[in-house]
């Protein structure tokens, strides 16, 4: 029928990873803004076909997202507005320090959801959740292959 069903542990795992996506997709939005370099418009662009992936599963679920802010730069959950709010002020110097900023994202995308990936139980939630992870893989080789024309 479409429905999917987590429990509570499978739930605050997808509204973090939800936030995670917005996260990197809001972050790379700034980092064009101030750059022009393209990687992070191509890349903010796939990373809310993550968020549309993410946001999708939650609906099936019947999680609730409306608590969830829409507003860029935004988020509930405290450590990522605290890991965007960093990220954001260390990669403001240039664009050799937005791709480094983009690097750590990537990396700490990629370690979240091979961690939630790994879970059985999560049936087509983990399913996304791979596929995401090799997404994140690309995106991480794509900024280092653009910190290493600097």
């Amino acid at each position: 029928d479409g429905t999917i069903t987590l429990d509570a542990e499978a739930t605050a795992g997808l509204l973090y990873m939800i936030e995670e996506e917005k996260m990197a997709r809001d972050l790379y939005d700034a980092f064009f803004e101030q750059t022009g370099n393209l990687v992070f418009d191509q890349i903010s662009n796939s990373e809310q076909r993550h968020l549309d992936s993410l946001l999708n599963v939650a609906e099936q679920a019947g999680v609730d997202t409306s608590g969830l802010s829409t507003t860029a730069g935004t988020f509930t959950n405290a450590a990522l507005q605290s890991l965007y709010d960093s990220l954001l002020a260390a990669g403001d110097d240039s664009l050799e320090t937005a791709l480094q900023a983009a690097v750590t994202v990537e990396q700490t995308d990629i370690a979240d959801l091979a961690g939630y990936s790994a879970d059985p139980e999560l049936g087509l939630l983990g399913v996304v959740y791979a596929r995401l992870e090799q997404a994140s893989e690309h995106h991480l080789a794509a900024f280092t292959l653009q910190a290493d024309l600097i």
